[in-house]
């Protein structure tokens, strides 16, 4: 099986996150950061106790914060995210009850985090382009749009 180097994921998972901070909203900076919080977490906990209840509790502080933005946002984004969040919170406590093989495992929850890498540099992204239209936020999901129907029912 193909393999990226430690290396190179560590540095990809750096770039990621300086660019939402960098380039993000205040959504994106505080996925971001917490995201930063969570690594330095596993690292600090998991040098000292290599146990997979270090994993529960980096999963459930990731994943309170990503629906609590997800919740306060209007944008799309941080709603895909926070799925990919909760699908991960679920890839733990399901090795927690019927456990596999650690490759298994650890396959799974790196697909989870590329696609949470991925959709965060997607949200920066288009934070920084509406920004550079001079529109201000990004496309927000509400169904009225803003403008001069806000408050109107669409029907």
């Amino acid at each position: 099986m193909f393999e990226l180097p430690l290396w190179v994921t560590a540095h990809l998972e750096g770039l990621a996150y300086a660019y939402a901070i960098w380039n993000g909203d205040a959504e994106e900076r505080q996925i971001a950061w917490t995201e930063v919080a969570v690594l330095a977490l596993d690292i600090v906990l998991l040098h000292a106790h290599p146990h997979i209840w270090v994993e529960v509790l980096t999963v459930v502080l990731e994943l309170g914060v990503a629906l609590s933005v997800a919740l306060r946002s209007n944008k799309v984004w941080p709603l895909v995210f926070a799925s990919v969040v909760v699908a991960a919170a679920l890839t733990v406590i399901a090795q927690i009850v019927h456990p596999v093989s650690g490759w298994a495992y650890v396959t799974v929850m790196l697909v989870w985090w590329y696609l949470e890498c991925l959709i965060l540099v997607i949200g920066a992204w288009r934070a920084g382009r509406a920004r550079s239209r001079g529109t201000g936020l990004a496309t927000a999901w509400n169904i009225t749009g803003g403008g001069g129907d806000a408050g109107r029912h669409p029907l």
